[in-house]
């Protein structure tokens, strides 16, 4: 960080332009030859300009004969905080305040700044590109695998199915209901499995699922059918005793 001031001194004839560069950060104007700018006009030591040590520019005006005007209002006594780019006038001096950083300490920020910020949209696109890529590919395989378990354990139910329908031993003591049922579910299997041969690759996972759940229900239906058991006892309905009871109550009555 250096203190640069540029100074133009304009006279009838001409305009000269002086540029002033202090690494130190601080200077002196006034006649002086002592001083670090001399302009013609003004006290020995006129005023001086400093960059404190939180970075903020100071003038510190000590002229009691010319007038030192800042940004063209006249600049008070004492000391005041200047902006970067503030412009002071004295006399035929204009005078131009600005702070300019080293570009030898700074490049390497300078340069490290936009290489970074292009490092991290660049690998932000390629980490998106990739995720784009990537993640359908990773979900298809899941949907694969899972449709192919589904897949194969629809057909694991409707074989087992088939087998416990052939190795099923029709007694006495099953109901005519049963031999019934029992042939309604084994054409159906048949259908189904006729159906899945066919079809089984277009069939979609809830497809599939549908299948298997019915299936399932078939297959509980055969285990109630080994017991006996596919339809509940009728109770017998015995309105003898209630027959009796109003007859004994209409006979007391009379």
């Amino acid at each position: 960080m250096e203190l640069v001031l540029i100074v133009i001194e304009k006279t009838d004839n001409e305009t000269n332009k002086k540029i002033y560069r202090f690494p130190n950060c601080n200077m002196i104007a006034g006649s002086s030859n002592h001083c670090d700018v001399i302009l013609e006009g003004i006290s020995d030591i006129s005023f001086s300009i400093n960059i404190t040590e939180t970075n903020d520019i100071q003038i510190d005006n000590k002229e009691d004969n010319a007038e030192i005007t800042l940004n063209k209002e006249l600049l008070a006594p004492g000391k005041q905080e200047l902006r970067n780019g503030d412009k002071l006038q004295v006399n035929n001096y204009e005078i131009h305040v600005s702070v300019s950083f080293s570009k030898a300490k700074t490049s390497w920020i300078i340069d490290f700044i936009p290489a970074l910020t292009c490092t991290i949209i660049l690998a932000i696109l390629v980490s998106e590109v990739a995720i784009a890529s990537w993640l359908p590919k990773r979900l298809s395989k899941q949907d694969l695998w899972a449709k192919e378990l589904i897949r194969q354990q629809t057909i694991h139910q409707l074989d087992l199915l088939r087998k416990n329908i052939s190795n099923f031993q029709i007694t006495k003591r099953h109901h005519q209901a049963t031999q019934a049922t029992l042939k309604i579910v084994g054409e159906e299997s048949d259908n189904l499995t006729f159906y899945l041969r066919k079809n089984i690759d277009s069939l979609s996972s809830d497809q599939l699922l549908l299948i298997k759940d019915d299936l399932h229900q078939y297959h509980e239906l055969l285990t109630r059918l080994k017991k006996g058991r596919q339809y509940p006892k009728v109770p017998k309905l015995n309105l003898n005793k209630a027959l009796n009871k109003l007859v004994a109550q209409d006979k007391k009555s009379e």
